[in-house]
């Protein structure tokens, strides 16, 4: 799980300093070039992986805190190390015309999003005051969106750069793909009674209890004299930090970032206008060219008057978006695998088995072109056209750097014959293969992106929605409180799992 931060509210009426650039196309000039530079030394920070991972992370946030400043300074903006807000009154007026129509569907939206937030928990939290038929509908989305949707999110960890969070690429095929097991029953129950915001504290709080166990063992290794950096083997993180162009692409995550945000933010403002609350303005928390949070400031005074279950779609509405966009994404990814990425990727040649006839002819990074006349496409008309191979058969393989024949042999007196080497598939550097990986990495990380905040913005932790949504429907304040102290303390040692990670 990843967390980005996102600001809920503008600071009470601060005024901007004044600009040091009094000239307005000499303040663009000069944030265009600011903007030029830092992607530029973003992406030398990136090409020099020698500096490792913690120095890249620490180059890149002291670039963009640089960033930040000199554009906060020369446009006179409101912003403390490097951040600073970008505030509007623009599009109010567009938040105004959708708050007018389809009513039913954004206050549907929110109550639905509660269901996905809260599971079987939902009902009794709005006090019953929901319509059953949309609550059942609520439940059975919630189990296939785990089955389906967040199943699929996995695949936006492939485009993270982070070795501990490394999940297999999927070689494309249609991502309507699960399983069950013992262990796959209690997540579905767990997300049935609790909601997604039940699932990913109960994975929190199982990875903390790893975690911890791990870190007391290794402790007491090096107590006993003989550490042993092999305990720490399998300690992930549950917390990381996401820099566009050093742990994510940066074209792709600035966009599934500000995609994030907006839609989160714009439904916040749909639902306050639907209640009649006044919208003073929205904006964007920048980190110098990275949008990093978003607001939209309601009056407060009118949200607090209303009462709890229309409070309750208001800030549950952000996160209700993100659960309708991440299935949006989550369709588009899918039609993109089944449909386009089969005929863009090429397949080539992985590695070579010791002891089988392709040893030391096929060589890693051969393009397959045809095997036995067969044209390879991808991965499945590779399978296809070695389905009949049988031992003793011969195996005529044109790549890109000549053509191969080989007997095929059996393993373990298998009726297939096999010449042992490893495939696998890539998107070529043309210009269709590269808006083909541009769009795959886009919608997987908007994918996972929209899920993750969907969820964790439903957390009982200050300066998230859910910290109010907890507090507007239970009376005990000290319940609420304690919750959040025991959450929070899940998400610190999740943190700080990469101190483990850093030992061993």
């Amino acid at each position: 799980m990843n967390f980005m931060a996102r600001a809920r509210n503008q600071p009470q009426e601060m005024k901007p300093p004044k600009p040091r650039i009094n000239n307005r196309g000499a303040r663009a000039a000069l944030t265009f070039a600011i903007i030029v530079l830092e992607l530029a030394l973003i992406y030398f920070i990136y090409i020099t992986p020698q500096l490792g991972l913690a120095a890249q992370w620490i180059s890149a946030i002291l670039s963009l805190m640089l960033a930040g400043i000199f554009i906060r300074d020369i446009n006179g903006l409101i912003g403390w190390w490097g951040t600073y807000l970008t505030s509007t009154k623009r599009g109010i007026s567009f938040i105004d015309s959708i708050s007018k129509r389809y009513k039913w569907f954004w206050n549907g939206m929110a109550t639905w999003g509660i269901v996905l937030g809260l599971g079987l928990l939902s009902y009794p939290f709005l006090k019953g005051k929901i319509d059953k038929r949309l609550f059942v509908f609520g439940l059975i989305s919630l189990l296939f969106m785990e089955y389906y949707v967040l199943t699929a999110a996995f695949s936006g960890f492939q485009f993270i750069n982070l070795p501990q969070l490394q999940i297999a690429q999927p070689s494309g095929g249609s991502l309507l793909t699960g399983g069950f097991s013992p262990l796959a029953v209690v997540y579905y129950i767990v997300t049935l009674v609790f909601g997604f915001t039940g699932l990913f504290m109960a994975l929190l709080l199982y990875n903390a209890g790893t975690i911890v166990l791990k870190a007391l063992l290794y402790t007491g290794s090096v107590v006993s004299g003989s550490p042993n950096n092999s305990i720490l083997q399998g300690v992930v993180p549950g917390v990381a930090p996401l820099i566009p162009g050093i742990d994510i692409p940066l074209v792709a995550g600035i966009a599934s970032l500000a995609v994030l945000l907006i839609v989160h933010e714009f439904a916040h403002g749909i639902l306050s206008r639907i209640a009649k609350i006044r919208v003073k303005s929205i904006g964007l928390l920048m980190l110098g060219i990275i949008p990093i949070g978003a607001f939209v400031e309601p009056d407060e005074r009118q949200l607090s008057r209303l009462d709890s279950t229309k409070q309750s779609r208001i800030l549950a509405a952000g996160s209700a978006s993100n659960f309708v966009w991440s299935f949006i994404f989550f369709l588009l990814l899918s039609g993109l695998l089944t449909f386009i990425y089969p005929n863009v990727v090429n397949v080539y040649i992985g590695s070579t088995a010791p002891g089988y006839p392709a040893a030391n002819v096929l060589q890693p990074g051969m393009q397959i072109l045809y095997i036995n006349g067969y044209k390879i496409y991808n991965i499945t008309t590779l399978e296809n056209a070695e389905a009949n191979v049988k031992p003793g058969d011969t195996v005529t393989m044109v790549t890109n750097t000549g053509t191969y024949s080989f007997t095929a042999i059996a393993v373990n007196g298998s009726s297939r014959g096999y010449i042992g080497y490893t495939p696998y598939e890539a998107v070529p550097n043309t210009p269709q293969g590269t808006v083909t990986e541009f769009l795959y990495s886009f919608f997987s990380l908007s994918l996972l992106f929209n899920i993750s905040l969907a969820v964790i913005n439903l957390f009982p932790i200050p300066m998230f929605d859910g910290w109010r949504l907890y507090k507007a429907n239970i009376k005990s304040k000290r319940v609420v409180r304690w919750f959040a102290i025991f959450i929070t303390l899940l998400l610190v040692i999740n943190v700080l799992a990469w101190v483990l990670v850093g030992l061993r």
